[in-house]
């Protein structure tokens, strides 16, 4: 009983290989302007612009976690949980994986040019 159901299903179904391009088919291809090279390097300038006061930002913060940390001594060891908090430590990372990205792009660039 099922066999009759797909045979007639199969029957009505089209499928990609019935259907062929024409051989008049226009190929469209967009061509960008001068106006639109123009905005990109613009957005690119800007984001690296954003991206390197992040880091410097992030920087400045890991530096002073660092000299915050420098001025605990050995025997106050338990107290370096207190003066490392978890936004510092965040920004850190964060700072870190920025830091790479952008050196990535520039070693990258630099190979391109």
């Amino acid at each position: 009983m099922y066999k009759i159901g797909i045979r007639i299903a199969l029957g009505r179904v089209p499928f990609t290989s019935d259907y062929t391009a024409g051989a008049t088919a226009d190929l469209t291809m967009i061509e960008t302007t001068r106006a639109r090279e123009l905005f990109r390097a613009a957005s690119r300038f800007v984001i690296s612009i954003a991206l390197l006061a992040a880091f410097v930002y992030c920087a400045r913060t890991a530096w002073t976690v660092l000299d915050d940390l420098g001025r605990v001594s050995l025997a106050d060891v338990a107290h370096a949980a207190h003066v490392v908090t978890v936004r510092d430590a965040i920004l850190c990372v964060v700072g870190w994986r920025i830091g790479r990205e952008l050196l990535v792009a520039i070693v990258r660039s630099r190979r391109e040019a």
